[in-house]
């Protein structure tokens, strides 16, 4: 994967600070994750992609990634070019994990 430049970046992160601001999350709650819908919106389009996802989403419910993380993550991605949303997720998500300290492995696509 490329870097991601100095503006790219910070918006990043200014979308997790956000985050945190929000009382209300995208999903409601973890329950409300819905695999289906984050595909759908992310506009997956490979086997791999969607193997992706739904590892994501589990390892949310599992509680290894906290939510307030997807849900900067989804955000950022809904808001970059629509063919590839889903590798700016998968961007988003390495970065902002990395920050706060948590180590977990994704799956590649």
């Amino acid at each position: 994967m490329k870097k991601l430049s100095r503006r790219d970046f910070a918006i990043c992160v200014l979308s997790i600070g956000a985050g945190l601001l929000y009382s209300r999350d995208v999903f409601g709650s973890i329950d409300a994750l819905d695999a289906a819908l984050v595909k759908q919106k992310l506009r997956v389009k490979t086997d791999a992609e969607s193997a992706f996802v739904d590892d994501v989403v589990a390892k949310t419910r599992a509680g290894e990634i906290p939510a307030n993380i997807l849900n900067a993550a989804y955000r950022y991605a809904l808001k970059k070019d629509g063919g590839r949303r889903v590798h700016y997720f998968a961007y988003c998500l390495e970065i902002l994990t990395k920050r706060a300290g948590i180590n977990v492995k994704f799956l590649k696509f």
